[in-house]
């Protein structure tokens, strides 16, 4: 007997690997930087940091052209475009809440400096932790990206993750005495698509 499994509508999230080039580290410690409003880091004042990066900014574009249009088939004549992109700083515990992006489509983080300890990235999807019905928690004999709730990346220096902006996400405490650097950002479509009182432009 064949039994066939369907992932319907999953969550798209890419992770790659881009080097780090030391004029990126360079531009970076050039910024002015502020104590978060709640007070668990520091980041640039400056919100559109990719513009002073343009080499980096290009290597992530080719990631989200494979994320919109190989994966997940989205027409060309819809662009996508940064909106904007800051980087922060986490010294020895500072961390991140449980938040999303609000006003974008695709959020993403490149580690310009991280590394074991310094705070990984964990996604919570409480909308979809039980994929067959919110009425029962279940017990599970092991976790997968299919019956699990949370999905975490490790910090590593020169990794990228794009995902959806809407998806809640948090950063771990950093316990190391090092300071970790991170860059963020969110990408907004652009274009006219859409037919009869659908249609829209932005």
């Amino acid at each position: 007997m064949t039994i066939n499994f369907f992932q319907f509508n999953p969550i798209p999230i890419v992770s790659t690997e881009i080097p780090v080039k030391q004029e990126w580290l360079d531009v970076a410690n050039n910024f002015n930087y502020v104590r978060m409003p709640a007070d668990n880091g520091h980041y640039t004042s400056y919100k559109y940091v990719l513009n002073k990066l343009p080499g980096l900014q290009l290597e992530i574009a080719k990631v989200i052209e494979y994320l919109t249009r190989d994966i997940l088939r989205i027409n060309k004549k819809i662009g996508f475009k940064f909106l904007n992109s800051w980087i922060n700083i986490h010294n020895k515990n500072d961390y991140s809440h449980h938040h999303y992006h609000s006003n974008s489509v695709f959020s993403g983080v490149y580690y310009l400096k991280a590394e074991e300890g310094q705070g990984d990235l964990e996604f919570n999807n409480n909308t979809y932790s039980n994929n067959i019905g919110s009425l029962f928690k279940y017990e599970y004999d092991e976790l997968n990206l299919i019956n699990s709730s949370q999905h975490v990346f490790r910090s590593r220096t020169g990794s990228l993750i794009i995902f959806p902006s809407h998806l809640p996400h948090r950063v771990m405490p950093n316990t190391s005495n090092n300071k970790r650097i991170s860059l963020a950002f969110n990408v907004f479509p652009y274009g006219e698509w859409g037919d009869s009182e659908g249609r829209m432009s932005i």
